[in-house]
């Protein structure tokens, strides 16, 4: 059986509604969109994960409606500056995770690169149909902050497309400012983001693709 290294990627877009008010075209990429959390899932289940706090919202070239009314302009996602990173997660099944945070942007993206190009297997990512959001991800980020990369590299990604009926919904992330203290919708996020991996890697070892 093929082994894979599964990796998911949250950022600091906005959720889909609001997404394509902003991007209507296309696949309503946002360019801009800035990386926070990265976790990498091993054949065993043993997972690393990187984050970078959110330090500020980001202004958008359009405006989108907010669902009380108000239009706006600006991401939502942020990070307060004091929350704290925990080294060792738990997560809803009890298994304990690692945490590395680095602080700063460029070395961040640095050691997502360095993970990439060492992984000795493919790489599988949940892709949304044809959109490989993941890859354009990376790709956008480590173009912007001029971060070098082989771009051979990104062929060992693979997309892979679960049918919804076989997807278990994960950890749920809300919004900030939505009656929940900023540091968990932070940890809630980094938990989303390892669970993703997971349950990608489960799919996997059941030898699907």
């Amino acid at each position: 059986m093929i082994k894979y290294i599964t990796l998911d990627c949250e950022a600091d877009g906005l959720n889909k509604e609001y997404n394509r008010q902003v991007f209507p075209d296309g696949n309503h990429f946002d360019p801009e969109s800035r990386i926070w959390s990265v976790t990498f899932c091993r054949p065993d289940m043993v997972t690393r994960t990187f984050v970078s706090k959110i330090p500020y919202t980001r202004q958008l070239p359009r405006y989108y409606r907010h669902k009380n009314g108000t239009m706006m302009n600006r991401t939502l996602a942020y990070h307060n500056p004091n929350n704290v990173v925990l080294k060792n997660l738990i997560i809803n099944d009890g298994s304990s995770h690692i945490v590395k945070e680095i602080t700063d942007y460029t070395e961040f993206l640095i050691k997502l690169r360095d993970m990439i190009e060492e992984c000795p297997w493919q790489i599988a990512f949940k892709g949304f149909g044809s959109h490989d959001y993941d890859v354009e991800l990376l790709k956008v980020n480590f173009d912007r902050y001029h971060v070098a990369y082989n771009k051979d590299m990104f062929n060992k990604f693979v997309n892979i497309n679960i049918p919804k009926s076989n997807w278990k919904a994960t950890h749920g992330q809300t919004q900030a400012g939505h009656n929940i203290p900023n540091q968990q919708y932070m940890i809630n996020g980094i938990i989303h983001n390892i669970e993703d991996t997971i349950e990608l890697q489960e799919y996997l070892n059941k030898g699907n693709k």
